[in-house]
């Protein structure tokens, strides 16, 4: 699923992707992982990427935001960007085992700027820009 069709009126491009695609990598470099995720979501803007990953339907785990500071730690972080996303997520539905809910975290990866009040705008367009691909996808 994708919010393609909306793209004049959004600032990115949501996918909801199939979790089944990640079985090799998870299980390779995540083997603590014993279950594939209920969902997995990618949501790409101009100086930002974020992944979701959600083990249910419902799920509970929050948006960490992530914001190098060069370019250097911004190539690292991309390197662990979908599997910190996948670690954190596991660790909520670990913690959320005697709730209803399961668990879920996102991860926005947002690009090195340059002043703060730049930085400032950037880091909240990106969630907003991340929040609203992510309703497009799960909203009926």
């Amino acid at each position: 699923r994708t919010n393609a069709p909306l793209a004049e009126s959004r600032r990115a491009l949501a996918l909801r992707l199939d979790p089944a695609l990640f079985a090799q990598p998870i299980s390779q470099h995540a083997p603590h992982v014993l279950q594939l995720p209920y969902g997995v979501f990618f949501v790409a803007g101009r100086h930002f990427s974020s992944f979701h990953v959600r083990f249910a339907d419902v799920a509970r785990g929050g948006l960490r935001v992530v914001a190098p500071a060069d370019s250097e730690a911004h190539v690292a972080e991309s390197r662990r960007h979908f599997l910190e996303c996948l670690n954190l997520a596991w660790a909520q539905q670990l913690k959320n085992k005697d709730i209803p809910e399961g668990g879920s975290k996102g991860v926005c990866l947002v690009t090195p700027g340059s002043s703060s009040k730049e930085r400032a705008e950037l880091l909240h367009g990106s969630v907003k820009a991340t929040i609203d691909g992510m309703l497009d996808l799960i909203s009926p």
